[in-house]
């Protein structure tokens, strides 16, 4: 059985975001990143009407465990696609700009949809091996090679026997 790689040992992988905030009025801009062990998002808000009034850049790690799924689509005729994070921590979702539903969903560029793809399995299984491992680090181990035996098959019952009619 091979050992997972340390996260510091797996390049970041890195993808361009847009999402929309303040039901339309404002917008956000940023990068995703992952590095194996824990989401980054970067992220600036600005005004969507003129782009001048802008925030102050922000960052926010997010742990595989505070992740619920991870999900990707090509959006409206496959021009526009997206990346879905659903969260289990109330704290990250109100950090993240548009997030609502206990849902953050973000835009990516057309010509980075094959990126996006590989970003959100890279996500996803990263995810689903964390919570392996924390499902199974109490367990305890096999020791034998062998594999599991079947419990023996009980012997059919016998068929019911035939009622009689009574007769009065």
């Amino acid at each position: 059985m091979s050992t997972p790689a340390s996260p510091s040992a797996i390049a970041t992988v890195r993808l361009p975001i847009h999402t929309e905030t303040h039901a339309g009025l404002g917008e956000a801009g940023g990068m995703l990143g992952f590095d194996g062990g824990e989401l980054t998002v970067e992220f600036q808000t600005r005004d969507a009407l003129f782009g001048l009034l802008r925030g102050p850049p922000k960052a926010l790690r997010v742990p595989l465990h505070a992740i619920e799924s991870v999900r990707c689509g090509a959006g409206w005729f496959w021009l526009m696609p997206w990346i879905e994070v659903t969260l289990n921590d109330f704290r990250l979702l109100t950090e993240l700009p548009g997030a609502e539903g206990g849902r953050w969903r973000a835009r990516v560029r057309f010509a980075d949809r094959a990126a996006l793809r590989r970003f959100a399995q890279a996500l996803g299984f990263a995810r689903a091996e964390s919570l392996h491992t924390r499902l199974t680090e109490g367990l305890p181990q096999r020791t034998d090679d062998a594999p599991p035996v079947a419990p023996p098959i009980a012997p059919p019952l016998p068929p019911p026997a035939a009622r009689r009619r009574e007769r009065e």
